[in-house]
């Protein structure tokens, strides 16, 4: 369910009984003349679409902007650019916000350079801000004053990249950047907005790499962008104390048996 469309009782309820909440997160870039300037952002929003048809979750509304886009192009080629410092503020912003709703099990999704990249790791770092600062709000001195029975838990927020998820085939394992593997997520996810004709323009370098992104089909870039919401899924249903790493296994060897 989408958190915007959420009543007031809808997110109590969810929170109560520790749903999983997805943020998708992404950037405004340039991935050539072929695919839209948002794919990074249609990348998790649709990921997590996908992952909530298969677990239960709540979907917050994305952050569709942030850092890490200048080197890649232009404005007038898509890029739009906010540094880290304006951007990290605004995440601990938002991410404490939902924390205040009382969601405890918060998985961001980053796919614009991953885990690793200024976006990730400002998420990152928003996080572990947080996870220091909310038990303090409890107690100054919680860790020392109060016993371990009494010391205020903080919430678990984990910043998730895709493809993410220990289960996942190594086929589909891969990442680029407006080459064959983007290509396939948007031809699974919103075939709409690509246009391969673009390609025979013969550039940019990043969008002509082998294999080409001319080659992507609509039957494996489907089963690429399922693989990849199932192994995330997986993931976050272990994180979350949802299923048992036991239980995915045995329910993945079924559905290849």
């Amino acid at each position: 369910m989408n958190l915007e469309e959420m009543r007031p009782a809808q997110i109590q309820d969810a929170a109560a009984r520790g749903v999983p909440l997805l943020l998708p997160v992404g950037v405004l870039e340039n991935h050539g003349w072929h695919l839209p300037c948002g794919v990074d952002l249609l990348v998790t929003r649709g990921i997590s679409k996908k992952v909530a048809e298969q677990i239960e979750a709540v979907i917050a509304p994305s952050l569709s902007y942030g850092p890490g886009v200048n080197l890649v192009g232009r404005p007038e080629m898509g890029s739009l650019e906010v540094g880290y410092r304006e951007y990290l503020p605004h995440a601990q912003s938002v991410l404490t916000g939902l924390v205040k709703m009382g969601f405890r099990k918060i998985f961001v999704i980053c796919h614009h350079q991953g885990p690793g990249g200024q976006q990730g790791l400002s998420m990152q770092l928003a996080a572990a801000h947080l996870g220091a600062e909310e038990p303090r709000a409890v107690h100054p001195v919680w860790w020392g004053e109060l016993p371990p029975d009494k010391q205020p838990k903080a919430p678990q927020i984990h910043v998730m990249g895709t493809p993410s998820g220990r289960f996942l085939d190594k086929q589909y394992y891969g990442g680029d950047h407006a080459g064959f593997v983007e290509t396939c997520l948007i031809l699974g996810l919103q075939p709409e907005t690509a246009d391969l004709e673009e390609l025979n323009r013969g550039e940019p370098w990043f969008g002509q790499r082998d294999p080409h992104p001319s080659t992507c089909t609509a039957e494996y870039s489907q089963e690429f962008t399922d693989a990849w919401a199932t192994a995330l899924a997986e993931e976050i249903a272990i994180r979350a104390g949802v299923k048992t790493e036991e239980e995915v296994k045995a329910e993945r060897d079924s559905r290849t048996a």
